[in-house]
């Protein structure tokens, strides 16, 4: 499944033909075509007879558990963390599927990640609707996607909650009640805000008198009671962001393009928007990595679509955690030597002898992680 990602082939039982020009003789000796069928047919990470009904995604519940506590266990610890949505591609039937328009993948499963700056996935869960697993006061107090995060720092391990983490995440997770709850637990919080969850009583500018000014116009308010301000800022439309971390100074430049002066100028704009700016963008930063090689193999069944993605998350944090050690390793070498390990200890276990000319296993911090994240 690993290889699939960089080493594509038309249809999957293609890796064991013996044509010269197609077949790949590395996955062939490992194992025989019709054992990678039957496992495929029989793969299951539940017992079918005591699934949790209220549970959409019970199938797959044990491994999302064990990998999520992998990925915590290996987290090279930073401070600043970003909260957003993931989607995974899935066309077919099932009660968790969603469409969101104007996004690269419109169809799928939605996937609330918490990411460290560099991309490194923490923590996860699948959005199921209707249904919700986590605490009933958090929903009731910061809605679907507020009680998402607030559920999300819950699972961390308390050496990771410890720390004074800074939080940052868009406006579909913002509210005031949240970022207070963020400030009670001694984290900072930094998001985009939606004009209708702040409170009428806010003296920031409304939204239509911010158009009319000129771009970097800033407003101020906030609530000094529990330390949050809110900033609102005339760009090409205008940004709402509260904070704890951060207000509107001090101020600092962006370019943008002038359609007037027909050139690029300098405007002014608040330091939270700046952080936000730059602390976002773990999640995105993520998606780009995985769909960089991306499993390519597919089967009909709902739930694999979610099974290859976690996967390529591991291999993807493998590689963050590889480069602590070895900045200048690429993704594509990481999940190689992953790949060519794996199948090599398959032909040894299965022949009795290593493979001629095949590489062993990597050393290091490597092959460590292939013992902790890959063994399920």
């Amino acid at each position: 499944m690993l290889l699939s990602g960089y080493h594509t082939v038309p249809a999957r039982r293609m890796y064991w033909k013996r044509e010269r020009d197609i077949g790949v003789e590395l996955v062939a000796s490992a194992m025989s075509r019709d054992r990678f069928d039957e496992i495929l047919r029989f793969l299951h990470f539940a017992d079918n007879q005591r699934l949790d009904k209220s549970d959409k995604l019970a199938k797959l519940r044990p491994i999302m558990d064990h990998l999520e506590g992998r990925f915590m266990a290996a987290f090279p610890v930073e401070q600043e963390l970003s909260f957003d949505e993931s989607m995974i591609a899935y066309f077919g039937r099932h009660g968790c599927k969603q469409f969101i328009r104007g996004k690269p993948i419109r169809f799928g499963f939605k996937a609330w990640c918490l990411n460290s700056a560099k991309g490194y996935l923490i923590a996860f869960d699948v959005y199921q609707g209707a249904t919700y697993r986590g605490r009933a006061e958090y929903e009731e107090r910061f809605g679907k996607g507020g009680a998402a995060l607030a559920d999300a720092l819950d699972r961390l391990p308390l050496h990771i909650r410890k720390i004074p983490l800074k939080l940052y995440f868009d406006n579909y997770f913002t509210s005031l009640p949240l970022i207070k709850h963020l400030t009670l637990c001694g984290y900072g919080a930094t998001g985009t805000i939606r004009d209708n969850r702040l409170p009428k009583s806010c003296p920031a500018a409304a939204v239509k008198s911010m158009k009319a000014l000129v771009r970097g116009s800033v407003s101020v308010c906030g609530d000094t009671s529990n330390g949050i301000s809110v900033v609102r800022w005339k760009d090409n439309s205008v940004v709402t962001v509260a904070s704890n971390m951060a207000g509107s100074g001090p101020l600092q430049t962006v370019k943008r393009w002038s359609s007037k002066e027909k050139k690029m100028v300098q405007v002014p704009q608040p330091h939270c928007v700046s952080e936000y700016n730059k602390k976002m963008g773990g999640t995105d930063i993520m998606d780009q990595s995985i769909n960089a090689y991306r499993t390519n193999i597919r089967i009909k069944k709902w739930w694999w679509a979610i099974f290859s993605w976690m996967l390529d998350a591991a291999v993807q944090n493998t590689w963050l955690v590889h480069r602590t050690k070895d900045e200048h390793a690429s993704l594509l070498d990481v999940r190689r030597q992953i790949s060519t390990t794996l199948l090599t200890r398959c032909q040894r276990d299965v022949s009795g002898a290593g493979t001629e000319g095949a590489t062993g296993p990597p050393r290091g911090i490597i092959s460590q992680y292939i013992k902790s994240v890959m063994s399920v």
